[in-house]
């Protein structure tokens, strides 16, 4: 890979995380890999929180470029950006909520310079708390047997996930038309990837630790209906059985069951955000809620796509 100027490149899309994408950063610059052989590319999706500031003082300690769009497009939109600047010869994403331990970039690397041709991608393991943005404890023996237990996943998921820089470029890169809301645009992507000819491998030793700060119950529905809406889209470029299985098209089915059992999408919300109810059944009724979201989000995409989904 060296012919090609370095061996790989990290994109890392941000918007309004200044410290979790500084931690981000952090863990990207303390890799085992050669310094000289990567880089990490930073795009600001249009943050407002300083994360220029931050990323300005860690690039005076290693390979980092900073790439700022003057308004929110998108996570499709900003990672363009990164791979149109990119200069190495493979592109890795990292969401900058993700924290990479220090072989991660080696990982990839060796992937691709053994089974050249291919989509490689690893565990992205959920944690919380407050000190995982100043220490990351990649050691942990609950990490380590979920990475190792990590078999399967979506193809691409940009989280982590890599593949050769010409591969993205013949494909076109991320669909824009999706906008800046969430969900779907990634494994749209790998589908293109996929219909090119490339296969997939999984690196189990390439994981990260992924951060899941907690939201309000409302952050979640909303992220459920974007979520929706672009899963229709991505079924209108490849309308086929598997990727209708796994948009979930089956909530809308969920949806009108719950409706029919006394618990309409106004009701639950309403039972949901009031705090009355505790325990198992308010775990059930946010559950409930989070599907109907998503299926609210399903039948919007159908009216701004104009098609219907399958029964």
């Amino acid at each position: 890979m060296s012919g090609s100027g370095l061996d790989a490149t990290v994109v890392v899309a941000t918007y309004n995380r200044r410290d979790h994408v500084a931690t981000c950063v952090r863990c990207l610059l303390e890799q085992d890999y050669p310094h000289d052989r990567y880089e990490v590319v930073v795009v600001d999706d249009g943050s407002t929180d300083g994360t220029d500031e931050r990323i300005a003082q860690l690039a005076s300690t290693g390979p980092v470029g900073y790439l700022r769009q003057a308004e929110c497009r998108g996570q499709g939109s900003a990672r363009n950006l990164g791979i149109r600047a990119a200069r190495g010869a493979i592109v890795i994403f990292v969401d900058s909520d993700a924290f990479a331990p220090p072989w991660f970039v080696g990982e990839h690397v060796t992937t691709h310079a053994s089974a050249p041709g291919r989509i490689v991608d690893g565990p992205a393991i959920n944690v919380g708390g407050a000190d995982l943005l100043v220490r990351p404890r990649f050691d942990m023996l609950r990490v380590r047997s979920l990475a190792f237990l990590d078999l399967f996943g979506a193809s691409f998921v940009t989280v982590n996930a890599s593949c050769a820089r010409g591969d993205l470029e013949a494909v076109g890169g991320f669909d824009e038309t999706f906008g800046a809301h969430y969900g779907w645009e990634d494994v749209e992507l790998g589908a293109r990837l996929q219909e090119r000819g490339l296969g997939r491998i999984r690196n189990r030793r390439a994981y990260v630790l992924h951060h899941r700060a907690a939201g309000s119950l409302v952050q979640a529905g909303r992220k459920e209906e974007e979520c929706g809406a672009n899963a229709v889209r991505f079924y209108r470029k490849h309308p086929t059985a598997q990727v209708l299985k796994s948009i979930h098209a089956g909530r809308l089915g969920h949806d009108r069951l719950l409706a029919r059992l006394g618990l309409p999408p106004d009701r639950v919300e309403r039972i949901c955000l009031d705090g009355g109810r505790g325990g198992w059944r308010r775990r059930l009724l946010s559950r409930a809620y989070l599907v109907q979201q998503y299926a609210r989000g399903l039948r919007r995409g159908m009216r701004e796509c104009e098609i219907s989904l399958p029964r």
